[in-house]
């Protein structure tokens, strides 16, 4: 049986960071079994809101860029090979298609227990220059898992590692917006510091769930136990200077209310 939330989903066809590579057996068969459908990167399938075509289109954007990269890192068997798909991605978003290969790569390093070093050798190769959004992605694997989380694991680095717990803390809020995002629910897997990471990744989906909308934004933070605000502002301003989408005057909004 798989882990919760790697049930098989119907697959859609999602647009790899590069033109597609004819790829070997093992890695047809792994989309089959721990693909993400291209749908669940829509608003309409998240459940989000958000009042404006271009920002929808743009965040919506992000998410299949990060779902492309998390594809080919189940598609491609070298590092070498996946890193030039990745590069393949434009620019701007390129570093979400990095974030979901490191997905892709530290789950198959847990599902697949015969060869662990696939996040390593990335790391060591072409996931070097985005060493931050490397870290992070690994994290939304631990979510998947539903491991816990008290600080960096042990094939991380011992300080970006904990990048880790903000990816997982995204990875809750994005998925599961009605319990984390809007609820306010501790996270029960995430104990110690991580919880402060864990919060400022959550903060980050908030840009997201809200469709970028600052005053939809502050009504969610202020929703929760006023010591977990300052690192939910935190995660929420990074993720407007990243993932941007913001409408003229927004960004100031965002810090006027924070």
């Amino acid at each position: 049986m798989l882990p919760p939330l790697l049930v098989p989903l119907p697959l859609a066809r999602v647009p790899a960071a590069a033109s597609p590579r004819p790829a070997r057996a093992a890695g047809r068969r792994r989309p089959r079994l721990v693909g993400i459908d291209a749908a669940e990167a829509t608003f309409a399938r998240r459940g989000f809101a958000c009042g404006c075509p271009a920002t929808r289109r743009r965040l919506e954007g992000v998410g299949l860029a990060f779902l492309g990269g998390y594809h080919a890192a189940l598609e491609e068997d070298g590092a070498a090979e996946l890193g030039a798909r990745l590069e393949g991605a434009e620019p701007a978003l390129r570093g979400f298609a990095f974030e979901g290969a490191a997905m892709g790569l530290a789950l198959l390093d847990r599902l697949a227990p015969w060869r662990r070093d696939r996040l390593r050798t990335f790391l060591r190769g072409p996931g070097a220059p985005h060493v931050y959004m490397v870290h992070v992605g690994a994290g939304w694997a631990l979510a998947r898992l539903r491991r816990g989380f008290a600080g960096p694991p042990r094939d991380m680095d011992p300080l970006l590692g904990w990048l880790a717990a903000d990816g997982y803390g995204f990875h809750e809020g994005y998925f599961h917006p009605a319990r984390y995002a809007r609820g306010g629910a501790a996270p029960g897997r995430v104990s110690g510091y991580a919880r402060r990471v864990f919060d400022q990744g959550l903060g980050r989906s908030l840009w997201f769930v809200h469709g970028a909308d600052p005053g939809r934004i502050s009504a969610a933070v202020a929703g929760f136990a006023p010591g977990r605000r300052g690192d939910l502002w935190s995660g929420a301003g990074l993720a407007c200077a990243y993932a941007g989408a913001a409408e003229a005057g927004a960004a100031a909004a965002l810090a006027d209310a924070a």
